[in-house]
C-alpha cells in the first residue's frame, strides 16, 4: 500500500474510533444511563482540532490537489468532500453545544447529536476510503504517487507540529482507554 494511503487510512482509523465511542455514549444515554463527561469533552477537543488543522488540510493539499482535473468524477467527489470538510466545523459546534448542555443540567439532545456526528464521520470516511482512494489508484501515475508519498512522509517527520501531533495521539489514547472496556481478565 502506498504510504499516502497508509497515513490517511491510519488517521481515518483513529477518527472511526471516535465515531464508535460517540455511538456507544449515545446508546448509554438512550438507555437512561449517564455518560463520562470528561470523555465527551476530550472528544470535542480532539475533533475541534485534529481533523481541521491536520487531517483535512493534508488531504486537500496532497491527494485532492493531485486528483483535481483528472476526471469529472474525481472533480465532483473533491467538491463534495471539500464541502463536507468546510461544514464539519458546524457539526462539531453542535456536538460541543450538546455536551455543554448535558454538563449544565443533563439535558439537551446529546444522544441525537452524538449519533449524527458519528454517522457523518463514518459516511465521510467511507466515501474517502472507497471512492476517493479508488479514484486515486486508478488515475494517478507512479510518478504522481511517488511525489505524494514523499510529501506526506516528509510531513510525518519530526518538526514544528510534532508536539501538537503527539498531544492529539495522547488525547486519542486517553479517549479510547476511558471509553472502551478492557479485553480479557
Amino acid at each position: 500500500m502506498r504510504s499516502t494511503l497508509r497515513i490517511l487510512k491510519g488517521e481515518h482509523l483513529a477518527l472511526r474510533g471516535i465515531a464508535r465511542v460517540l455511538k456507544m455514549e449515545a446508546l448509554v444515554l438512550e438507555r437512561g444511563g449517564r455518560v463520562d463527561l470528561d470523555v465527551l469533552k476530550d472528544i470535542v477537543a480532539y475533533v475541534r482540532e485534529f481533523p481541521m488543522r491536520f487531517h483535512h488540510p493534508k488531504e486537500e493539499r496532497t491527494l485532492f490537489a493531485a486528483l483535481s482535473g483528472r476526471s469529472p468524477e474525481a472533480d465532483a467527489l473533491i467538491v463534495r468532500l471539500t464541502s463536507e470538510h468546510a461544514d464539519e466545523g458546524r457539526l462539531v459546534q453542535c456536538l460541543a453545544d450538546a455536551v455543554a448542555a448535558y454538563a449544565r443540567d443533563g439535558g439537551g439532545n446529546l444522544a441525537g447529536v452524538a449519533k449524527d456526528y458519528a454517522r457523518y464521520l463514518e459516511e465521510h470516511i467511507h466515501l474517502e476510503d472507497h471512492q476517493l482512494f479508488a479514484q486515486a489508484e486508478h488515475l494517478l501515475s507512479p510518478a504522481a504517487w511517488d511525489a505524494l508519498d514523499a510529501t506526506l512522509e516528509q510531513a510525518q517527520q519530526p518538526g514544528q507540529d510534532k508536539a501538537e501531533l503527539d498531544r492529539f495521539t495522547r488525547l486519542h489514547l486517553r479517549i479510547m482507554d476511558a471509553a472502551l472496556p478492557p479485553f480479557g481478565g
